[in-house]
This record gives C-alpha cells, sequence and structure tokens, in this order.
C-alpha cells in the first residue's frame, strides 16, 4: 500500500480508539466532579450540624451565665441580709448598753460641775425615780438639756471629774448608735428619736467642751 493508503488505514484503527478514550476521560472527570460534588455536600452538612452543636453550646453557656449571675445575687443578698443583721444586733446591744451605763453609774450620780452665785464649785446631781431603762435614758438626755441656772449652777460647766470617763463613753456609744441607725433605716432612726439619743450627744460634746447644753429635742 501506498503511504496514504497506510494513513487512511491507522486513522481509521486509531480514530474509534482516540474517541473511545475520550469518552473514558470525560467519563472519569465526571465521576471526579460528581464526588467531589458529594464531599462537598457532606463538608456543608458537618459545618451546618457544627454550627448548630455550636449554637446549642452557646445557649448552653448562656444559661450558665444567668444562672451564675443568679446564684451571685442570691449571695449578695443574702451576705447583704447577714450584714443588716448584725448591724440590728449591734444596733440593740449598744443601746443596750447605753441604757445600761445611764441606770448603773449616772442616777444619783452628780455629773455636771458649774459655779454657784458665790463662786463656788458645785454639782448637780442626776435623781431618777422612774421605771425602765428606756425612760432613764429620756431622763438623762432631758437632765442634760435642763436651765443650769434655775438649779443655782453658773458656767463654765463640765462634767465631774469622777464620771468624766463616763460620760465620755455614753457620747462614744450615742455615736455609734446614730451612725448605725442612719445605715439601717426607719425603725431604728425612730428608735433613737423617741430615746432622744441625739440631743443627749450633743449635749455630751457641749458638756465635754464646756459650752452650754442644748435645750432642743432633736
Amino acid at each position: 500500500m501506498k503511504a496514504a493508503d497506510w494513513g487512511t488505514f491507522l486513522s481509521g484503527v486509531f480514530a474509534p480508539i482516540a474517541f473511545i478514550w475520550l469518552v473514558a476521560a470525560v467519563w472519569i472527570q465526571s465521576q471526579e466532579l460528581a464526588e467531589q460534588r458529594e464531599e462537598l455536600r457532606l463538608t456543608r452538612l458537618e459545618f451546618e450540624e457544627n454550627r448548630e452543636v455550636m449554637k446549642q453550646q452557646a445557649e448552653e453557656a448562656r444559661k450558665q451565665a444567668e444562672f451564675i449571675g443568679m446564684q451571685t445575687n442570691i449571695l449578695g443578698r443574702q451576705e447583704e441580709e447577714r450584714i443588716i443583721a448584725r448591724k440590728e444586733g449591734d444596733f440593740s446591744e449598744l443601746l443596750r448598753e447605753l441604757m445600761g451605763l445611764v441606770t448603773q453609774h449616772f442616777v444619783g450620780a452628780s455629773i455636771i460641775d458649774g459655779r454657784a452665785q458665790g463662786g463656788a464649785n458645785i454639782g448637780i446631781r442626776f435623781r431618777w425615780e422612774g421605771i425602765g431603762q428606756e425612760m432613764a435614758l429620756i431622763g438623762f438626755s432631758e437632765y442634760l438639756a435642763s436651765d443650769l441656772t434655775n438649779q443655782g449652777l453658773l458656767p463654765p460647766y463640765a462634767p465631774h471629774p469622777a464620771i468624766v470617763d463616763k460620760v465620755r463613753a455614753a457620747g462614744a456609744l450615742g455615736d455609734q448608735i446614730i451612725n448605725l441607725a442612719e445605715q439601717l433605716g426607719p425603725i431604728q432612726q425612730s428608735a433613737i428619736a423617741r430615746l432622744e439619743v441625739r440631743r443627749m450627744t450633743a449635749n455630751i460634746s457641749a458638756l465635754l467642751e464646756g459650752r452650754w447644753p442644748s435645750r432642743s429635742s432633736q
């Protein structure tokens, strides 16, 4: 055969093979693309599942944070209640201590010293014949606010030397009681108003400074 015939023969032989090879290559590529698409689909599904898990975890974290916040608030309120209860106990104890100091050390004692008309130093006793420590405390406040000139006592005034430490202690107790009452609220403030603790404390300060005690009730 001539060369042209061999070319025709060979092209006739290899053309179907090349076509089959092309078809096979296209089919293989389509399979690979299908597998890639499946992998992408599975990856998207996995991402969606992960996102859902993360959402659930975030929701659980939010709920846990809310629970911790609630627990913290409860513990905070409990601590505040304990502090208030302790302060209320301190208030009652200090008030009892002040009333005990008045009834045990001031009743019948000479509290305020001054000058008589003739210039001699004299003292005025706190006399109390009432009933109850509360009334004694009120009576002591009224004693400190009394008009001493009507009792023959002229300034300068001072606590009697034998009782001066107890007078200072009463003033310090009064200051602590007033401070706690201001922290606690209207019930305690009403109590110190009724017992005239503010007037007593102010007049003790005036007495310790040698000033004329105030006759104002509050």
